[in-house]
């Protein structure tokens, strides 16, 4: 092959990339305004032709939403179905956000948390080979509210307005937030969990008893 036809080649596959990338952008933007969830954005592009390399090739991208784009979705769920928001900060290598999400979907009280707020996991802190999972400006959120030494699962909860009503902090006997409760489990966790459901929900007492057994069934075992 002459040196011309290299050139002719490269610049006709590179002309393909640029197209491509165009079409991804638009793709992408079009799922991020219809998305109503805060599971990553898959897509596959298949190219077809003679341009080299290209011809008959499959990209797939793996793109998280970004943490304003699930919120904000949220938002319009929360306002139309009269809830609040509860926002979970969490890692594929997390143990204990694992036991918060099992003891939540618990058929025994899955009801009352679904029935009171809309759900929504934002992911942050991920291991090295996993960070292309984390969403876009979801540690940014978070560290408004506690730094990164106070680990996950950190929690919150809005109104469906947007302002911050609790959060996984525990309020110290001065009044001043303490520290991170994550996954609540001890009778301390457990208590400041209730407290927030109390405020941010109408869940009855019988609910609550519930959701505090099963709770604290994560460090008791019984």
């Amino acid at each position: 092959m002459t040196t011309k036809n290299v050139n002719f080649g490269l610049r006709r596959y590179c002309q393909m990339a640029v197209i491509v990338s165009f079409l991804i952008l638009a793709v992408v933007g079009n799922l991020y305004s219809q998305s109503g969830s805060s599971e990553p954005v898959n897509i596959t592009i298949e190219t077809s032709g003679s341009a080299g390399p290209a011809k008959q090739d499959a990209a797939r991208f793996i793109i998280p939403e970004t943490a304003e784009a699930i919120i904000a979705n949220a938002r319009a769920l929360a306002t139309a179905q009269n809830k609040n928001i509860f926002i979970v900060f969490h890692a594929s290598w997390c143990g204990w956000c694992h036991k918060m999400d099992t003891a939540m979907n618990d058929r025994s009280i899955k009801k009352y948390f679904d029935d009171s707020y809309v759900i929504r996991h934002l992911v942050v802190m991920e291991s090295k080979d996993k960070k292309g999972l984390e969403n876009p400006g979801a540690l940014e959120l978070m560290k408004k509210f506690s730094d990164e030494s106070s680990g996950i699962p950190f929690w919150l909860v809005y109104d469906k307005s947007g302002n911050k009503l609790y959060d996984s902090r525990a309020v110290d006997p001065d009044g001043k937030s303490g520290s991170n409760v994550g996954c609540p489990a001890s009778v301390k966790e457990v208590d400041h969990f209730i407290t927030v459901l109390k405020g941010s929900s109408k869940i009855s007492e019988e609910g609550l008893t519930k959701i505090r057994q099963r709770f604290r069934k994560i460090e008791t075992g019984l």
